[in-house]
Order: C-alpha cells, then sequence, then structure tokens
C-alpha cells in the first residue's frame, strides 16, 4: 500500500504538474496547429501559383508516368495535340496521338531519361500527325521525382519553332541562292574579264573626273601602239589628232558624244584616233555611260575600222564603175535597138506596103516570107531588151486596172491563128470566181501567157493546147492568188533538162535552137516577171506527151466592179446544143453557158446531136440554138432537121471556126464564132440571135473592120529617110508635113497647124524631148493642145513612160505597125 499509494500532498502536486504539462501541451498543439495552416495557406498559394503559370503560359507542358502515359497537361499542350482540353490528353499515350515511328522515339528518349536521371534539354522534334499534318518543336525533357527522390515518370515543355524552321529553310535557301550567285558573278566576272582581255574590240575605262584613262584590254594596247602604263598615264586628246575629218576639234566632239551618252544611255559614232607613233586610225566607238558610286566612268568600245573604209571606198569605187557599166551598157542597147529597129521598121513598113498591091501568088509567098523573118528578128530583139531591162533592175511593173476576161481572150486570139496553122486546138478554162476586173500590169501578164501559149505551139503539132485559170488563194478582200496553167500535147522535156528550165540562155535540149528557133530567154523574162507578180513558175512534163507550165501570180482586185459575166437573164433557161468533137473543149462550153444558168446538152457528133434534139423537145428546155463546130463533119442532117416540119420551137445554129476559117461554109448559120470562143462574145452572139439585140458591151464577133480616118493633117518629124519613107506609105490618102529634126517641127508649127504630130525622140539639133516640153511650154496660158505621138526605136528604160512624162499623149514603138499606128491617129481624131 505504501508503494502504490502517496500522500494527499504528493498528489496535489503532481496534479499541479500535470494540469502545468497539459497546458503547456495545449500551447505547443496551437502553436504547431497554427504553423501547420499557415504552411497549407503557403502550400496552396505555391500550388496555384505554378498551376496558374501551367494553365496559362503559351508553350506545351506535360506529365507522364513511368509507362508515358500523361496524367497531366496544359492547354497549350491539348491544342497542339489536336484536343479539345487538357482532361482528353489524360491516359493516352504519344501513339495515341502521333504516328507510330514519332511515339517510339520519344518513348526511346523518355525512357532514357527515367534510367540516367538526366534531362533532355533544347532536341528538335518533328511532330506528325495521322493525317499529315506536321510541326516542329523545340522540346526540354526532365525526370519527374517523388519526395524520396525516385523517378516517378517525366515532364517537360516544349516550344513551337515551325515559322522559325521556315524561316531558317528560307534563308538557307537565300544563303545557297547568293552563294551560287556569288559563285557566278565571280566566274561571269573572271569570263567578262577574259572576254575583255581577249576581245578584238578595244575596251577603255575613263574617270570623266579626272579625263585618264583608268583600264583598257590589250586589243587597245595593240591599236594605239601604247603600254598600259603609257595608257593609265594618258588623256583623250592624247589618242586623237587636233581635228576630225569634219574639221571640228577632237575636243569638241569628243563631249558632245560624252555628253550624248549620259543623256541617252549610248552613243555611237566614227572617229579618227592617233597612235602614239603618229600614225591615223578610222575607228567606229561606242561610248556607254558605266555606273559607279564613287566616280564617273564612260566605257569606250573601240573597232579598227581601217579595213572597212578601205573595202567601202573600193566598193564605192566598184559601183561607180558598174553604174557607168550598166549606163554604158544601155546606151550600147539602146543605141543597137534604134539601128537595128530602123532597118527592121523599113523592112516590115515596106513590104506590108506592097503585100497590099496586086502581086502573083510566088511574090506574096516570098515577102510573107520576109515580113515573118523580120517579126522573128523583132521577137529575138525584144526579149534580149526586156532580158537587159530585168537584169538591171529597170523594169518597172504597172498597176492598173484592167478586165481579166478580156485580156486571157484577146491573147488567145492574136495566137489562133498560128495555132491551127500547126494543127492545133486551143483552149480556155476560166473559173467562174475569178474577179472580173484586176489591178495590176496587163501587158507583162500577157506577156507571159504569150510566151508561154508561143512555146506550146512551137513544139505542138497536130494536137491540143489548153490554158487554165483559177484562184490559188484569196488573200484578202482586196487582193487575189491567180494560179495559170498552159498545158499542151507536144513532145515534153527532157527530166535532166527540168531544174535548169528558167535560167536564162537555156532551153530543152541544143537541137531545139536549130529545129525550133528561139533565144533561150524567154522562159527565163517569164520567170523573172512573174517574181515581180510576188508569184512563183513552175514545170511539169511527161516525155513525148507534152508539159504542163504552171504560174501563179498576185493581183488587187477592183473595188466596186462585178464579179461575174454581164447581165443576160434573156438565156436563162435556154436550151443550147452544143456540137463539138473535142472533148475538152466541149466540158468548157457546157460550163461557160451553165455559169450563165442555161440548158446545154454537149455532144460529139451530128448522129447524137439529132438524137439531142428530139430528146429535149418534149422537155421544159427545148433546144433553141445549137453551137456547131464546124469541122464536126456533114451539118447538112442537122440542118435538115431544124427545117423538117416537126413541132419544135424554131433553133438558130452559130458555127464556131478558126480565126481563117470560111465563114459561110455552113449555109443556114446565123452566127459565127472564132475559137477560142470568148465567153462575152458568145453570150452577145446568143442574145443576137434568139432576141435580135445584143444584151452585153459590143464586142465585135468577127475581125475588127479596118479603121477609116478622114484626111488629116500630120506632121512627121524623123530624121531618117528610111522611117519617112515608111511613115508616108503607111499614110497615104493624108497630108504629111515633113520635119527633119525638133527645131524645124517648131518651126512648121509656128506657121500651120495639124492634127497630129508624129514625133521621133532621137535627132540632130533637138530630140522630140525638147521639142515636146517647149511645144506644151507655148501651150501655157491658151486652150490649145498640140496631139503628139512619139514614135521610138529606143525600147530598153522604160520608154513609153519617159514619152508620157514629157508631155506627149501617145506611144509606138518602131518597127511601126500599119495598124497600131492607124489606131493611135485615131485616139487623136475620135
Amino acid at each position: 500500500m505504501q508503494v502504490f499509494f502517496r500522500t494527499e500532498t504528493e498528489l496535489i502536486q503532481l496534479n499541479r504538474q500535470l494540469v502545468v504539462s497539459n497546458k503547456t501541451l495545449d500551447e505547443s498543439v496551437r502553436s504547431t496547429t497554427a504553423d501547420l495552416h499557415m504552411a497549407h495557406r503557403e502550400l496552396a498559394k505555391h500550388q496555384h501559383l505554378l498551376s496558374t503559370l501551367v494553365e496559362n503560359i503559351p508553350d506545351p507542358v506535360f506529365f507522364k508516368d513511368l509507362e508515358g502515359r500523361f496524367f497531366r497537361a496544359n492547354q497549350a499542350m491539348a491544342s497542339s495535340c489536336g484536343l479539345d482540353s487538357p482532361e482528353a490528353m489524360l491516359g493516352k499515350t504519344d501513339a495515341d496521338i502521333w504516328t507510330t515511328e514519332f511515339a517510339r522515339q520519344t518513348d526511346v528518349d523518355e525512357q532514357v531519361i527515367i534510367r540516367s536521371g538526366k534531362p533532355l534539354i533544347n532536341k528538335e522534334e518533328l511532330l506528325i500527325r495521322p493525317d499529315g499534318r506536321q510541326r516542329w518543336v523545340l522540346v526540354t525533357k526532365m525526370p519527374l521525382k517523388d519526395e524520396a527522390g525516385n523517378v516517378v515518370g517525366t515532364c517537360g515543355i516544349a516550344r513551337d519553332i515551325t515559322d522559325r524552321k521556315h524561316q531558317e529553310e528560307r534563308i538557307s535557301r537565300i544563303n545557297h541562292q547568293l552563294e551560287h550567285l556569288n559563285e557566278e558573278l565571280l566566274t561571269s566576272e573572271k569570263r567578262y574579264r577574259g572576254l575583255v582581255d581577249h576581245s578584238p574590240e578595244a575596251i577603255l575605262m575613263l574617270d570623266l573626273d579626272s579625263q585618264l584613262f583608268v583600264d583598257g584590254n590589250d586589243s587597245a594596247l595593240k591599236i594605239f601602239g601604247i603600254s598600259r602604263e603609257q595608257l593609265l598615264r594618258s588623256r583623250p586628246n592624247d589618242l586623237s589628232p587636233p581635228l576630225q575629218p569634219d574639221g571640228k576639234t577632237s575636243d569638241e566632239k569628243a563631249h558632245e558624244f560624252i555628253r550624248q551618252a549620259f543623256a541617252e544611255g549610248v552613243a555611237v559614232f566614227d572617229w579618227v584616233h592617233q597612235r602614239v607613233d603618229g600614225g591615223l586610225v578610222e575607228c567606229e566607238v561606242r561610248l556607254v555611260s558605266h555606273p559607279d558610286r564613287n566616280r564617273r566612268l564612260i566605257r569606250a568600245s573601240v573597232i579598227d575600222n581601217s579595213w572597212r573604209k578601205s573595202l567601202e571606198r573600193e566598193l564605192r569605187s566598184a559601183r561607180d564603175q558598174a553604174e557607168r557599166s550598166s549606163r554604158a551598157k544601155s546606151e550600147f542597147l539602146a543605141n543597137m535597138s534604134h539601128e537595128i529597129r530602123t532597118p527592121l521598121n523599113a523592112v516590115i513598113g515596106l513590104t506590108e506596103a506592097v503585100l497590099r498591091t496586086e502581086l502573083s501568088e510566088p511574090q506574096r509567098d516570098h515577102l510573107s516570107t520576109v515580113v515573118d523573118s523580120a517579126e522573128s528578128l523583132l521577137s529575138v530583139i525584144n526579149d534580149i531588151l526586156d532580158f537587159s531591162k530585168i537584169e538591171a533592175g529597170h523594169l518597172q511593173m504597172e498597176h492598173t486596172d484592167f478586165k481579166f476576161r478580156d485580156l486571157l481572150d484577146d491573147t488567145l486570139k492574136s495566137l489562133a491563128l498560128r495555132a491551127e496553122n500547126r494543127g492545133n486546138v486551143m483552149l480556155c478554162d476560166c473559173d467562174a470566181d475569178v474577179p472580173a476586173v484586176l489591178v495590176g500590169d496587163p501587158l507583162r501578164l500577157r506577156q507571159v501567157m504569150t510566151n508561154l501559149l508561143n512555146n506550146a505551139i512551137k513544139f505542138t503539132e497536130q494536137g491540143e493546147i489548153l490554158v487554165r485559170v483559177g484562184v490559188a488563194q484569196r488573200i484578202s478582200e482586196d487582193r487575189v492568188r491567180l494560179h495559170v496553167v498552159v498545158k499542151d500535147s507536144g513532145i515534153g522535156i527532157q527530166p535532166n533538162q527540168m531544174d535548169r528550165l528558167f535560167e536564162a540562155f537555156e532551153q530543152a535540149d541544143s537541137s531545139t535552137t536549130r529545129q525550133y528557133g528561139g533565144t533561150g530567154l524567154g522562159l527565163s523574162i517569164c520567170a523573172q516577171l512573174v517574181k515581180l507578180m510576188d508569184g512563183k513558175i513552175w514545170a511539169e512534163s511527161d516525155l513525148q506527151h507534152g508539159s504542163e507550165f504552171h504560174f501563179e501570180a498576185e493581183f488587187g482586185v477592183a473595188t466596186g466592179t462585178p464579179q461575174g459575166l454581164p447581165d443576160g437573164d434573156l438565156l436563162v433557161g435556154v436550151g443550147v446544143l452544143v456540137v463539138e468533137p473535142n472533148p475538152t473543149n466541149r466540158a468548157i462550153l457546157e460550163q461557160m453557158l451553165v455559169a450563165k444558168q442555161m440548158s446545154p446538152i454537149a455532144v460529139a457528133t451530128i448522129p447524137e446531136a439529132l438524137e439531142a434534139i428530139d430528146r429535149a423537145a418534149a422537155t421544159l428546155h427545148p433546144i433553141r440554138v445549137a453551137l456547131l463546130d464546124d469541122h464536126v463533119g456533114d451539118p447538112l442532117p442537122l440542118l435538115q432537121a431544124v427545117g423538117d416540119g416537126k413541132p419544135r420551137l424554131p433553133m438558130q445554129v452559130i458555127v464556131m471556126g478558126a480565126v481563117d476559117g470560111p465563114r459561110d461554109a455552113v449555109p443556114g448559120a446565123t452566127g459565127w464564132l472564132t475559137k477560142p470562143v470568148k465567153q462575152s462574145e458568145l453570150f452577145q452572139v446568143l442574145c443576137k440571135v434568139l432576141h435580135g439585140a445584143p444584151r452585153v458591151a459590143a464586142v465585135p464577133v468577127a475581125d475588127s473592120p479596118a479603121i477609116v480616118l478622114p484626111p488629116l493633117d500630120i506632121l512627121l518629124v524623123e530624121d531618117s529617110v528610111v522611117n519617112r519613107t515608111v511613115a508616108i506609105a503607111i499614110l497615104k490618102g493624108h497630108r504629111v508635113e515633113i520635119a527633119e529634126n525638133g527645131r524645124q517641127a517648131l518651126e512648121q508649127l509656128e506657121r500651120q497647124s495639124f492634127d497630129v504630130v508624129l514625133m521621133d525622140v532621137q535627132m540632130p539639133e533637138m530630140d522630140g524631148y525638147e521639142a515636146t516640153a517647149e511645144i506644151r511650154r507655148r501651150e501655157q496660158g491658151t486652150d490649145r493642145h498640140q496631139y503628139i505621138i512619139a514614135m521610138t526605136a529606143h525600147a530598153i528604160q522604160g520608154d513609153r513612160e519617159l514619152c508620157l512624162a514629157a508631155g506627149m499623149d501617145d506611144y509606138v514603138s518602131k518597127p511601126v505597125r500599119r495598124e497600131t499606128l492607124i489606131a493611135a491617129i485615131a485616139k487623136a481624131n475620135p
């Protein structure tokens, strides 16, 4: 008892101690609790700050456990992963968000961090979404540890550097380009320097402020005969003479060109330089202002033109010599023409005068042979003169309106008799779309066609010659390109001769010169004339089966002119029988009639014609007229059929024949057409025989009657006795006065008035040009006008143009043909 219990005093004392201890403990607990509350508040504050930082930082922040699962992330991280909120990331791994390859690489990096406990700082990563979108980020990752220091995961922060990467790539590309450009610039500078150093041009650089040359290449040193050290101490005046060839000082002209170079960027001029040894060098100089920050520089390129200037002087001398030779040649040809044409004028004129008298047949044959031979000689002279004019470039093409079909038909008619005499049939086929009126040179076009037709006639016997014309190209409303073909059935051309067919003085075979005659210039002249018409010419041939000559030429189309044939509405629907044994001509005639809306029936023989008449009688278009070839056979059955009393409309018969064919060979015929048949003549005759009057412009159906003039007072100005004799013979029946030169002509005109003056051009004392000019001068201020016709044997430099320009009214060339001269005089007295 005494052991376990104390005295009351002790118990009280213990109780007091217990109370004190409890109080101390309570105070300690309260103090500790207050400290804990304060620490908790501080912790909450720091947690709030950290959370606020993580949630609001623009860079993605994330936390992962040891398995790589996200257990915390901020909104920036969620947005970079394409998710709406950080909660959507919880429990996901990189493999759930990025590509498998990227997830595998991040897992490897994080395992290294977990094992080593060391951070991964500023690693550039390319984030690739499964949909292909990419972003570049700069990532720092660290190990995440607990209170005990154990690694329990990873955490990290990333910064989007996509824009920076793109900028770096652009900068890298730019740097690469700059490096490349720098290399090219260095290479270019080396190349430029090499070009400058090795250029045959002298290249110098002048400082305008110091007036000293600061650079120059080897060619400059060579031209001026100077060393580089001397050049760099030289001024422009040191390399030029005091005066230039135009008399101006070199200093004055140099400043003028320098100002031009700075104002316009460049100045190019001829210049005479002076070498250090005093020698002069003719040069071409190009000044170019040269940009420089610190100095006013100008670059001079100098070319030594001494050789070129020397060559130019030689060329000028050669040109002058060639022009003198050309003038001498032209004068020679003109004189030759005059000297040859003057006796030819007598031969042809007087022989034709004799042929118009009573002669025996042998005499007429002999004199006709003389005329034919003179005509052949004249043709040779004309070929030579034409070729000379073309070769010298003196031939000028006219541009005048002309009716193409009339020109074509007249050309064919002029050669029809010659073709007929060789047993040839001449045909023409002109497309309807060929314009009626063209603008060009009708004389030269006719010359080409005449030349080709003459060749066809020459090399064809007992055959067929066809001219076909069509439109090759309608270039514009007022311009057309025609295609003309001259086809014959003659001897053809050797294949090895085709290439040089259009060369001067060439013929298909040397034997043709002896057998067929000619100069070999005709086709060459044709080729040159066609070229002047902006065209081309070529040939095709089948040996022993004929040739085709083609040419194309351009012409204007006259505005406001009809493109077809003249009006002929009375012929529409009229039945026409064509009796023509030649199939080509038959087809051409049928085409002409169809184009006029007539109803043709074309046959080859009289029996066929009789059958056609009976068949057509019961149709809507009975035959009203028959076109009958004069060699088709006995026309009597056809004429009997016309009057056999059967119920038919009256039928007229028109005969088609050669130029010299007998017009009364077919009794009962009501009309005659000369072959080849002209469209205008055909429709005029049809209108005339069917309706009694022509419906188209008057064109003579048969040969034109001779022009009959009343007796006229004519002044013949001619120094040649022979030519006067010829002219007087032609002008028989007129009152003719003679003047031997221009001065006598003026005296005669003072005393007497004349209806016409026939003026020779080349005469002593005063020629025809001077006399005409004086006549026109005297007429000024009066109402008088003396009609003057030039007669000249010159034919080399556009005599017609020269005569008309001199004031003459018309022109005839010698040898003077009676028909030509009478026609010219008739114009003065309509």
